[in-house]
């Protein structure tokens, strides 16, 4: 599947390495190059994973990653308002048929779940998963 990650920081860095490493074609987008540092080299060289320096939001950006075959857009950027428009104009614009945004608040999380976009909060995630390790004390 061609995947799409728009963010290149620890999630993002750890999402695209994953899903290379079974195999999808993953393009990373992030607007500093610093961030593709976290990225594996050899996966990159390799051509499993391509990096875009740029804008999300820019069509011209997005239409260089390969949106209009992607299978699966994710948002991982910093701020949930970014996330949001970036997944919404996948989503929206673009049709790709699955869309994953992170985002922390949980009104913006309603809207965008209303769109048809995927949500996740990773402030949650962290709070279940030391709750799963403390046996749900």
């Amino acid at each position: 599947m061609n995947v799409i990650i728009a963010g290149a920081g620890r999630a993002g860095a750890a999402l695209a390495a994953r899903l290379a490493e079974g195999g999808h074609r993953v393009t990373v987008i992030d607007p500093d190059r610093r961030t593709f540092d976290a990225l594996p080299r050899p996966r990159i060289d390799s051509g499993e994973i391509t990096v875009i320096e740029g804008d999300g939001a820019s069509n011209d950006v997005l239409e260089k990653a390969g949106i209009q075959e992607a299978g699966l857009f994710i948002a991982v950027a910093e701020q949930d308002v970014r996330n949001g428009l970036l997944a919404q104009k996948a989503k929206l614009i673009y049709r790709v048929k699955r869309v994953i945004c992170s985002v922390k608040d949980e009104y913006l999380s309603a809207i965008y779940r209303g769109a048809g976009i995927e949500t996740v909060n990773p402030a949650q995630m962290e709070i279940e998963q030391v709750m799963a390790m403390l046996g749900g004390v």
